[in-house]
This record gives structure tokens, sequence and C-alpha cells, in this order.
């Protein structure tokens, strides 16, 4: 039944589907490849253009799809109501986006949309759009075995809505009601839908209709003793440890009156007092919800996990309280004391930021530049899908592989590939699997500087506690421009730990460091040595990269053509996501 739940789940949109399928068809493709396709809308042929792989195909044939209905519309009085069911069904990233934007141009034509998915990130895109008149956004539960009937929950931007008219007149009783209604019935069908699984079929049937506080009862020994499976990932106990379920909370109380139909005893001024907690759970049950959605894909019918070893789930480190700046530029990094300033208004790094994730030391230089052997790869602990050449650590039975990810023609087979930076080194060949048979973790981050000692063993990569070594980092810097290539690139965000004494530059020999320099300049490099007997006091730091070189600096005096170090800061790490 879980399946078949799971085959059924849907976000469904209702709204003004606009006008031009050029739009998608002149930006959604452009790639070089072995199809060439011509399509003609109002008159004009548009450019031919080349197919070279499922998304770009798929793209391909929903702009001609698109400028056909079109062209029937206008010329020969077609059909105003579109159903697209998964239109996103095959494209990459880039051209999911693509096709969402597509929509908004539509709008005056005056066209009925409706849009089904299973993919509730273009769900979530799509229920944004700016489109004439608004987009109503359910989302559909349906009947199983557990819960026998279905169920359509309001989304999050709806939700988001209803508060707003609330708070736009927060004396009136009936937008607050409304609120606190569609904050009730979110939360009950999510959770729900969680405990919608054989494993809690006993429950379910002991408590057919169950409050919020009765999901938190079940949640919390099931968080705090020992957690397993879906239940180790953080958001959960994030939601069990939220102030505003403890016994006896407004929060709590309100949806108990909503709940048992006391609708008409909610006073706007209990849902002033609950609606910022209410928001904030809403988006901590979404969470947990899509990590249930991620949980559950990887599980394999009975008929497909005979014969096959899976690996158990990862277990998320215990996550270092972060409170960490991130520095507008890197001469800030470097310093002691970051002006901020400098901004209008100081970023900090999220203190979530190493939450659900596991750390795995690489025994092998598998990610090429990136990340050189003995680094350590920060990951998502849940496994989940990965999109194309993305850095992975997959686990096949009892093998575990570093590597990066490529995706073949057929959605079934991925492809682990292997990138050596010596180029004299013979590169492992590429390992071909089916991906349902593969927990797929992605890498959102790389620590360099550590001393913890892998264990002993044939995989690519073994998992390590790394929380002491996240412990140190002090300060951070967002990247800008092409400084910190190849192990940073723009946006992402580089970690420093401490300050280094530049009297102890030579006990971290090859560390990576940022550099401040007499000149007011500052530079990513790798240490080196000093040089020979009177010009001890130059050394060598090197390029990290191919786009630097490496320069030789002063160290302690000063010297007549070469720059001076000023202070130097040790670089941890980089995390790609921040």
């Amino acid at each position: 039944m879980r399946d078949e739940a799971a085959a059924w789940r849907k976000r469904i949109y209702l709204g003004a589907f606009p006008d031009t399928a050029h739009e998608l068809i002149d930006t959604g493709l452009g790639r070089k490849g072995e199809l060439d396709l011509v399509v003609q809308t109002g008159g004009v042929a548009a450019p031919a253009q080349h197919v070279t792989n499922a998304s770009a195909l798929r793209a391909s044939l929903v702009a001609f799809f698109l400028a056909f209905w079109e062209y029937v519309l206008k010329d020969r009085g077609g059909l105003v109501i579109l159903i697209l069911d998964d239109p996103q069904e095959l494209l990459d990233d880039e051209n999911r986006e693509r096709l969402a934007s597509a929509l908004v141009p539509l709008v005056e034509t005056g066209a009925q949309l409706v849009v089904s998915s299973y993919d509730p990130r273009f769900s979530a895109r799509v229920s944004r759009l700016p489109i004439s008149g608004g987009v109503e956004h359910l989302e559909v539960n349906p009947a199983t075995r557990l819960q026998p009937v279905i169920r359509t929950t309001p989304s999050l931007p709806a939700i988001e809505q209803r508060r707003r008219r609330f708070e736009a007149d927060p004396n009136m009783e009936e937008p607050a009601r409304e609120f606190a209604d569609s904050c009730r019935v979110f939360l009950e069908a999510k959770l729900g839908d969680m405990f919608d699984d054989p494993a809690s079929a006993a429950w379910t049937i002991a408590n057919p209709d169950p409050t919020l506080s009765t999901f938190v009862q079940r949640l919390r020994p099931l968080v705090k003793s020992a957690p397993q499976g879906m239940f180790s990932a953080h958001i959960f106990r994030r939601f069990v440890d939220h102030p505003a379920l403890v016994d006896g909370s407004p929060v709590t109380a309100l949806m108990n009156k909503s709940h048992h139909g006391r609708r008409h005893e909610i006073r706007a001024a209990e849902v002033a007092q609950c609606a910022r907690d209410l928001s904030e759970l809403l988006e901590i049950v979404e969470a947990m919800y899509e990590e249930c959605y991620r949980w559950r894909r990887r599980d394999a019918l009975p008929n497909q996990a005979q014969g096959k070893v899976f690996p158990p789930a990862l277990a998320p480190v215990t996550s270092p309280s972060v409170n960490v700046l991130v520095c507008p530029d890197l001469a800030a990094f470097t310093h002691h004391s970051p002006p901020g300033e400098s901004q209008a208004a100081p970023e900090h790094l999220s203190p979530s930021i190493f939450d659900n994730t596991a750390a795995y030391l690489l025994r092998r230089s598998n990610f090429g530049f990136a990340a050189p052997a003995n680094s350590i790869a920060i990951v998502e602990a849940i496994p989940a899908p990965v999109a194309d050449r993305r850095l992975v650590i997959a686990r096949h039975g009892t093998t575990t592989y570093a590597r990066r990810l490529v995706r073949s023609a057929s959605s079934n087979v991925i492809g682990l590939t292997a990138e050596v930076p010596d180029p004299r080194t013979k590169s492992p060949k590429t390992i071909f699997l089916p991906e349902a048979d593969v927990s797929i973790h992605r890498v959102v981050g790389i620590v360099f500087d550590h001393n913890l000692v892998p264990s002993q063993g044939q995989d690519e990569a073994v998992q390590v506690d790394a929380s002491g070594v996240l412990k140190r980092v002090e300060i951070a810097f967002r990247v800008s421009d092409d400084s910190a290539v190849p192990l940073a690139l723009e946006k992402q965000v580089v970690l420093g730990g401490a300050l280094i004494e530049l009297n102890e530059l030579g006990q971290h020999r090859d560390a990576l460091v940022a550099l401040a320099l007499d000149d007011g300049s500052s530079i990513f490099k790798r240490i080196g040595a000093s040089l020979p007997a009177e010009l001890n006091h130059l050394w060598q730091f090197e390029s990290i990269g191919g786009l630097g070189s490496s320069q030789v600096l002063s160290i302690g005096k000063p010297q007549k053509g070469f720059r001076t170090v000023t202070s130097a800061r040790a670089i941890i790490g980089v995390i790609y996501h921040g």
C-alpha cells in the first residue's frame, strides 16, 4: 500500500497557463548533439536545436507540444484546458527551472492549466509563479488501507497567504481561524502520512483520529531512544524538542480546539501568540516529510531485495554549535577581527549547516584536485538521488566508493568515475551500477585540515567522526572570484581555523592557508619550504590549482623585491552550498 500511495501522491495546480512556447524552445535547448529540431510558431521558424540527451530531447518535445497547441488555439480554435502530468519528468535541474519559468508568459492566452507532479521541488517552484489570478496549490494524499479517505492539504505558500491576511487585520477572528485551521490540517496530514506504514499499523489503528499532541507523543520515544532509520535524522529531533510542543503549550491547545470542532472558540489574540511557532513547525514538518519521502524511495520492493545486501543507514555526526561570521572579503578573513561594518548586514553561517551530515575520510584522490587523499568529505546522511557530475560517496553492498557520479542516457544506470590529479597515474575504471542498488550520498563539503587517521580497509572512503574538527571553525569567507580554484568555486564558503603564528609556519608544511600581505592583498596558497642559509626568511608558497602560480614571500623581516606576509590563517575546508 505504501508504494501505491507513493505512486498516487501528486501536487495539483489550477491556474492560468500563459501564452508562448518560444521561450522554452529558445532557452531550454541549444546543445550540440545528434538530433536537429525546427519548430515553427506564429509564422516564424525557430532555429534548429541540437538535442544530446534525454533531458534536452524531453525539453524539445514539450516545446513542440506547446508551440503546436498555441498554433491550434489561435488559428483553428483549439482547446483552452491543458492537463500536464509530470511534465518535469526526465528533465535535468536546469531544464526544470526553465519549464516552470516558461509557464508565466502564457498567461495572456487565458488558457486553463492543470499540472500534477510527484516532485515537491518542481511543485513548489510552480506554486510560486507570478501568474495573474494566482495559483491554487493542493496536495492530494491518497486513500490507503490504514487511512481510507482521500485528503487534500493546503501548500505552505497558501498557508503563508492566510497568515498575511490575518496579520493585515489581527483583530478579525475569521482570518485567524482560517490560518489556524490550515496549519492543523497540514500538520496532521503530513504527520499521518509518515505513519501510514505497515510498521506503524497497530498504532495507526489504535489512533484513528490523532491530534498534533498524539503524534508528538508517538515520535518522542522513536527519536530519543536509540533512533534508527529515518528517525535518526536531526530534523525529527528538532521537531520533538521544539518548545512550542511541550505539554499544555498554547500551540497544542490551539490545535486541539481546531481538531475537536471548537473553531468558534478560537480568538485572534491566541492565534497571534502562536503564529511564529506555527510557521516554524510547518517548515520543520515539511522537511520531516521530505526526509520520509526520500527514505522510502530507497526502499526496494520485496522481489527486488532478494539476494541483495543493502548497507545500513548512516548515523549523522553530532553537529557542533556554529556561530561563524562569513567575511565580505578575503582580507577580512585573514585578520583577527573581520570588519562587519563593510557589509550592510553581516552574514552568518547557518547554525544548521552540519545538521544531518556524516563524514568520510578519503583513502584515494578520486575527487581529483577538488579533494586530495586523506581529506574528509562531508556528505548528506540520508541517501537521495544526486544530479549529474556531482561528487558522491556511494555505498553498494559492502563496498564504499568515493567518486564523481555520471548519469547515462538510461535513468536506471549510473557511472562512478574517478579523477586522479596526477596525469602519470592510471585512472581507475568507471563503475556502472543500477541506481536502485546504490545508496548515494551527495558531498556537501570537504575538510582539508585535520588529524584523523583512517582505519585499515579496501574501501575508497571510511566513515569517521569529524565533529571535533568542525568545532575548530572560527570564521568563513564566501568566494567571489577564482582565488580558490579548484578547491573552492565562486559563491562557495571557505572555512577558516585559527591564526597561525608566523614563526610556526614550518610546523604546518603543505597546509592550506590564507595569507595577508603588506601591500593589502590576500591570497590562498599551500605552505612550502623556506630557502636555505641566510635567505631562510623567504618562504615558498605553492599554487593550489591551475589558475595561480607559486610565490616566494618574506616572513619576519622585509626583503627588497619580495612582498611580506603580515598574517596567516589555516584553511580547514570548504562548504559547497553554504
